[in-house]
């Protein structure tokens, strides 16, 4: 791997991560809502995959 292709990819993801940075510090607030939100969402989805594979396996056994 060349060492011109390192540095402009190791310059680019610095660039990215300090815009990432700085867009967190931004938008840090409507974060703690959004990760509330996920949560709650992801819950919800856990609870409809149990449920959706307890009646697969449910019309399994009547099979």
């Amino acid at each position: 791997m060349p060492h011109g292709k390192y540095v402009s990819l190791k310059t680019k993801y610095e660039g990215l991560f300090k815009t990432a940075l700085i867009s967190r510090i931004a938008i840090i607030s409507p974060t703690m809502g959004f990760l509330c939100h996920n949560l709650l969402l992801s819950l919800l989805f856990i609870w409809i995959y149990n449920s959706l594979r307890f009646f697969i396996k449910a019309s399994n056994k009547n099979m």
